[in-house]
């Protein structure tokens, strides 16, 4: 080998293996690229643009390799000589194949890389585009089979949940915003300026046993110009597909390129099971037993279907549970736990079973700092879900971090127009008083499709001492809402009805509260029976209702270090005791 590094060079030229390098080179990036654009659409794992580096890395060393060992020569491939043999021997020509292959790969490489470059340039830099704000209408259900009436809505919902994965589009709207012009419609315009979006995706479904028929529209709202529209027709197995391209379409018509994670995300399966995932989009849209019903079927199909796993742990949570359900802290627990754990294990990106832990570990744990990690990872999943958000806010509040609340309140409002009334009891906290009051008489704001709305109004007007003004909404919110007689509802009544005089009404509903109490420690009765007797000046009776509630680990303690009720045991050494178990942050 030569010495001097000139002569070593000069060497590696002779030898033609710098040709082979450049040669080689070029090649491995086209195959590189390739393999990106290509690894999405077949479906391959992760690892494999890591193993195809790893084989080219290989490659490479070897071709090095056999390029300084042997030369291809016109009498084919030899042993290359030696320096001192090749001086004698005089070439007659050189190879003019070697010198154009080694002149295309620069070429091709200095492309490639300049192609790289401005494919990762966004194009819409430095150009005002309207913001890619999208509210998808409930689509109508074409379908005469009463066995398929939930597959209009299921089939939004699937789709909403396609979109929010692209993070190009500034928001997707959850279906709470749009549920309210499943029967009546306004006009295009009127609809978008309400939700305060720029897009608008309505059409129609309908299944006949194995068929299906698709069809879909984008529409720009403010001059109702249509952006694309197109029907789809197929077999019901073949759902997974056809959502995935209406979601590829309207990324690519409202000028979106995917990323490779992106594309991944969307053309993931949920479950290779079709019935399955029919079970699963029907229970969504059934409740009671009955629901938990049609996920343990879906369950006993497809034994590793997370999605299923998800809800069937959330609806111990939120339905069984909560604080409107009837079932035990302990029984919630010991079934919801398991189930949101495994869908994690299944899948550590469920965003749904990422939600369910924070709320278990808030309500039923009392873990603030647990809470609150699952509910950053919920919204990172899924930053357009407004009701993980503002359920984030909650926790926020009740730790006294009353600004930051707020802040994540008007975030929510972001990814949900319609949940202004959420803001209402961040204001109070964040001392915005009459805000507050205005929030809830704001248009937005009369939203008929959640009860909690009501319920937050009469909780500021309690704490603002507006007495006549909280019954009168809970007389509306029990109108609408007759068969809920939670402990909340009926504890702001009866600290309304006390403070305006009527003991009898107030004693009445404290009674009832505390018979429920002795039933179960769902819906946080004694905490409320608490409340009343803190409001009434009973202290040591307000102390042992509080002792009952943290030991039947009733869900609403959680609030107990920042309720304005409870102001006058705030002194009592008691009372810091109390909190200092629950496990409040400082």
């Amino acid at each position: 080998m030569p010495e001097k590094p000139q002569n070593f060079w000069q060497e590696l030229k002779r030898r033609k293996v710098i040709r082979v390098i450049t040669v080689y080179a070029a090649a491995a990036f086209v195959i590189l690229e390739l393999v990106d654009i290509v690894s999405p659409a077949l479906g391959l794992p992760t690892w494999t643009m890591g193993l195809v580096i790893v084989l080219l890395c290989t490659g490479l060393v070897l071709s090095i390799i056999l390029s300084w060992i042997y030369d291809i020569t016109p009498a084919g491939v030899e042993k290359t000589r030696p320096l001192s043999v090749d001086k004698k021997v005089k070439e007659t020509t050189t190879s003019n194949g070697w010198k154009i292959a080694t002149y295309v790969s620069f070429v091709v490489i200095v492309g490639l890389i300049v192609f790289h470059i401005l494919s990762r340039i966004d194009p819409n830099l430095g150009v005002d585009y309207p913001e890619k704000s999208i509210a998808v209408l409930p689509f109508e259900n074409m379908s005469s089979d009463t066995e398929y009436t939930y597959i209009g809505g299921a089939f939004t919902d699937e789709i909403i949940m396609e979109l929010q994965k692209i993070n190009a589009f500034d928001r997707v709207l959850s279906r709470t915003s749009t549920m309210q012009y499943e029967k009546e419609r306004p006009t295009i315009p009127e609809i978008a300026e309400k939700l305060n979006v720029n897009y608008i995706i309505e059409g129609s479904i309908q299944r006949y046993e194995d068929d299906v028929k698709i069809r879909v529209q984008v529409i720009e709202a403010k001059d109702e110009d249509h952006v694309w529209s197109d029907e789809y027709t197929g077999k019901w197995k073949d759902i997974f597909n056809i959502q995935d391209e209406i979601a590829y379409t309207v990324a690519s018509k409202l000028s979106v390129v995917l990323s490779t994670e992106e594309l991944m995300s969307i053309g993931k399966r949920p479950t290779e099971n079709i019935e399955a995932y029919s079970l699963l989009l029907k229970a969504r849209s059934t409740y009671g037993i009955d629901r938990l019903n049609l996920l343990d079927e879906a369950l006993s199909l497809d034994p590793n279907f997370a999605a299923a796993y998800a809800e069937k742990g959330g609806w111990w949570l939120w339905h069984a549970g909560g604080w409107r359900g009837s079932v035990s802290s302990s029984e919630v627990i010991s079934n919801a736990l398991p189930l949101l754990t495994r869908a994690l294990e299944i899948d550590p990106n469920n965003a749904e079973a990422h939600y369910g832990l924070a709320g278990l570990q808030i309500w039923y744990f009392w873990n603030f700092e647990a809470s609150e990690k699952e509910y950053k990872l919920a919204i990172q999943l899924n930053p357009s879900n407004a009701e993980v958000i503002h359920d984030y806010t909650d926790l926020l509040d009740a730790a006294g971090r009353f600004n930051e609340a707020l802040e994540w309140s008007y975030k929510g409002v972001e990814a949900d127009p319609t949940t202004i009334w959420e803001t209402g009891l961040r204001q109070y906290f964040a001392n915005q008083h009459e805000e507050a009051l205005k929030t809830f008489e704001l248009p937005n704001s009369l939203n008929e499709h959640d009860p909690n709305r009501y319920i937050d109004e009469a909780r500021v007007l309690l704490y603002l001492r507006h007495y006549k003004d909280v019954i009168e909404i809970i007389d509306a919110y029990l109108k609408k809402y007759p068969d809920d007689e939670s402990p909340r509802q009926m504890g702001t009544l009866a600290i309304a009805y006390y403070n305006l005089g009527q003991i009898e009404h107030a004693i009445g509903l404290l009674e009832e509260i505390k018979n429920k109490s002795q039933q179960s420690p769902a819906g946080s009765p004694s905490f409320y029976a608490a409340m009343i007797y803190a409001q009434m000046g009973e202290v040591d009776l307000a102390f042992n209702w509080l002792e009952k509630a943290y030991k039947d680990k009733e869900i609403e303690m959680y609030w107990l270090k920042v309720e304005p009720p409870f102001e006058p045991l705030r002194n009592d050494p008691r009372f810091n005791d109390l909190l200092s178990r629950i496990g409040f942050p400082d």
